[in-house]
């Protein structure tokens, strides 16, 4: 649990990125990135209450040859392409009983209930908070290949929660 002065802190810290935006947009990417973060930080109390989009975009791979479906912590190993078959390993992704997990809304796992992270700008897009525009603007994500992966990311996800159906994964979800 926070201490009152690292509430403060907090909510001082979540009150300077809801000026960010309008102080530094050039050098910033979407405001909606910061604005979410500001909320986590002093409406939700650092915890998360939204589904995340990152392991269904991305994968985490590690030197001892460990990849795990969240690109931003340690989770849980799927496989190993070090010491294991390939193929072997990469059935696993998405399909792995972690996804299920970690996709919840609300978050389940108590890594995720108190993440936030550079990487939170895809699930804002596909979650529709950031536009394509905005998201392109940003280097990492401005290629054309980046684009249209994000926008295929956008439209399976979306489809896949409107139906009610797990998301298709015949194939690595990179964003490149």
């Amino acid at each position: 649990m926070p201490t009152s002065c690292s509430r403060r802190n907090a909510a001082a810290f979540a009150a300077m990125l809801r000026r960010l935006p309008d102080e530094a947009s050039p050098v910033l990417g979407p405001p909606a990135y910061y604005l979410a973060l500001a909320d986590f930080l002093d409406r939700h109390g650092s915890r998360r209450h939204a589904r995340c989009y990152l392991p269904d975009a991305a994968l985490q791979l590690f030197d001892t040859g460990a990849l795990t479906p969240c690109p931003v912590g340690w989770t849980a190993e799927i496989g190993n392409l070090k010491t294991g078959d390939a193929g072997t390993v990469m059935a696993e992704v998405g399909r792995h009983k972690m996804y299920d997990l970690l996709t919840r809304e609300p978050p389940r796992v108590p890594v995720c209930r108190n993440c936030f992270s550079q990487a939170d700008i895809v699930t804002l897009f596909i979650a529709g908070a950031v536009s394509i525009e905005e998201i392109t603007r940003m280097p990492m994500y401005g290629t054309a290949e980046a684009r249209g992966r994000l926008l295929e990311l956008r439209e399976r996800l979306s489809a896949a929660k409107t139906s009610a159906a797990a998301p298709s994964f015949g194939s690595t979800l990179a964003l490149v």
